[in-house]
């Protein structure tokens, strides 16, 4: 899965795409849009990935 969430540690949106090939690499892009298609303010955003071996936090920042 991979879910970015606020500062408030809200889940603001839900990014998810599969693939048949486990090898294959994926590309995933957000467009700072929340899960309802508004559109985010500028800030600090987390992105936390977890797979069932490893789970990854990581920051971002969103710049309008």
């Amino acid at each position: 899965t991979m879910k970015i969430y606020d500062t408030a540690g809200r889940l603001v949106k839900n990014l998810f795409r599969s693939t048949s090939d486990i090898l294959c690499p994926t590309l995933i892009s957000w467009d700072g849009r929340d899960n309802a298609g508004n559109n985010l303010p500028s800030g600090v955003y987390f992105i936390k990935f977890k797979t069932e071996q490893l789970s990854k936090t990581r920051k971002l920042l969103l710049i309008r």
